[in-house]
């Protein structure tokens, strides 16, 4: 094989090897799959709804809020949510209808139970 032929192989290769290395690394890693679910969608993230107490339900443990948008928003409470700015915690819930509250609360659609209620007064 003469000189010449063997420097042409040699460069064919090496360019070849270049090619496809550089092709190789110009590739976008795929990133790792989640694991963990969005924080909004995590059932022990708080969230908070403002509005107007519209009712109160003590046998089921539900309260109805009206938000600004209009929106009607019910939630489940507990002995363990703690009632700020009312009369008796949340025994007092029922005399608070018509206030302007602000609800702390975990969990998602059905299960959203409220860990925080925050009671202003009515307007007059």
């Amino acid at each position: 094989m003469s000189l010449h032929r063997l420097s042409l192989m040699c460069a064919a290769v090496a360019l070849t090897t270049a090619v496809s290395t550089s092709s190789a690394l110009a590739q976008t890693p795929t990133p790792p799959p989640m694991t963990a679910e969005p924080r909004a969608q995590q059932p022990d993230a708080a969230t908070t709804i403002q509005g107007q107490l519209d009712s109160v339900d003590a046998t089921t443990k539900t309260l109805v809020v009206k938000t600004a948008t209009g929106m009607s928003e019910t939630l489940r409470y507990d002995d363990a949510t703690k009632v700020t700015g009312g009369d008796k915690g949340v025994a007092g819930l029922t005399n608070s209808k018509g206030s302007e509250v602000t609800v702390k609360f975990r969990g998602t659609g059905a299960e959203r139970v409220a860990t925080e209620i925050t009671i202003r007064p009515k307007k007059s």
